[in-house]
Formats: structure tokens, sequence, C-alpha cells
């Protein structure tokens, strides 16, 4: 019988202190202040809105396949001077000679 009652004491002021530490939680975090009041403002600049591109289609001069893959050869005006580009089937069976890419 003495140890129940040892018990009941024991939880008692276990759910008393529990209770205490959230109420003291909770009124800390009402009342505090944390950070700082007057703090200065970020700017953030992007050189992203102010960029203009300007897209030039290249012209389609030709277009082979080997056993590495599918090739087209297209004309580029800022090199002046062809390149080649190795696609896939699927790309490459829907563009014609001539067209651009």
């Amino acid at each position: 019988m003495e140890n129940n009652n040892t018990n009941y004491k024991i939880f008692k002021f276990l759910g008393i202190a529990v209770v205490l530490f959230y109420a003291f939680i909770f009124i800390g975090s009402s009342f505090s202040t944390a950070g700082v009041k007057d703090a200065p403002q970020i700017e953030y600049k992007s050189d992203y809105m102010n960029q203009k591109v300007e897209l030039k289609d290249a012209e389609v001069l030709g277009k082979f396949w080997n056993d590495e893959g599918h090739y087209l050869v297209v004309y580029d005006e800022d090199t002046k001077s062809p390149k080649l580009f190795k696609i896939s089937y699927s790309e490459w069976n829907l563009i014609s000679i001539g067209g651009t890419y």
C-alpha cells in the first residue's frame, strides 16, 4: 500500500512539472523577441532579365547515318562554317534537308 502512494506522488509531481515546463515554454516564446529590428534589406540582382537573345535558325545542309549513329550537317552563321550534330533516329527522321535546326 505504501508503494502505490509513493508512485502516485511521483507521477503527480511529474505531471505538475510537465505542465509548468509547457507553460514556461509557451510564455517564453510568446513574449520573447528574436532577431534584429533594423536588418539591412538585401537587394537581389540577376542578369537573367537584362539579357537579350536573338534566335537564329541554322540551315540543314545534309544528313547521314553510319554505324556510330545519325548525324546532321548544319551551316552555322556565326562561325560561317558547317557543324556536325549527332542526334537520335526519331529526330533525324523528322528533319529534312533545307529546313531549319
